[in-house]
């Protein structure tokens, strides 16, 4: 069995340094999902590359912990156990949503019931899990910074920091 890759401190890039990997999930993980894709093509073609290979592992160790974070905020309904689930309540005349705090949940049927924002009569509601990827469902720049804000706030994220960032994924 390989062992699991387990890195000392945050992927900062060498010419921007002030930006990270662990950065760029709250500031463009669509992009972060097409440079692993274009990352792990590039290394089974071209066999190991040194900086390569590293930024590959980091790439597939943060991604992988960005889907397992468990988020800080506790149900608002329940209070017992974390939210797990959002809603997103569209607007299709006004081609807008609307995310809030109090549309997350944690997967109960009574605390989803709670948290619903109904549909009204020109729009549709969907629900989504507390999770990074779910900001691929968004195509538009706005609207996955919609949907950042509230992960920041559910995950109880503060800094931005690359340091702060790296230990937020690493436990």
């Amino acid at each position: 069995m390989p062992e699991e890759y387990k890195p000392s401190g945050p992927y900062k890039f060498p010419i921007r340094r002030w930006m990270s990997l662990e950065k760029m999930m709250l500031t463009n993980y669509p992009r972060l999902q097409k440079d692993f894709e274009k990352l792990r093509r590039k290394v089974s073609a071209n066999g190991k590359d040194g900086k390569t290979e590293e930024k590959k592992k980091h790439l597939e160790w943060l991604l992988r912990k960005g889907e397992n974070k468990k988020a800080q905020i506790t149900c608002p309904y329940c209070k017992k156990d974390p939210v797990k689930y959002f809603f997103v309540k569209y607007f299709f005349y006004e081609k807008k949503f609307v995310v809030k705090e109090s549309f997350a949940f944690c997967g109960k049927k009574s605390c989803q019931s709670d948290a619903s924002p109904g549909a009204g009569s020109d729009g549709a509601v969907e629900v989504l899990p507390v999770k990074f990827s779910s900001i691929d469902r968004f195509t538009l720049k706005k609207d996955q910074k919609k949907i950042t804000r509230l992960l920041k706030k559910l995950f109880g994220l503060n800094s931005l920091k690359n340091e702060d960032l790296f230990r937020f994924f690493s436990c």
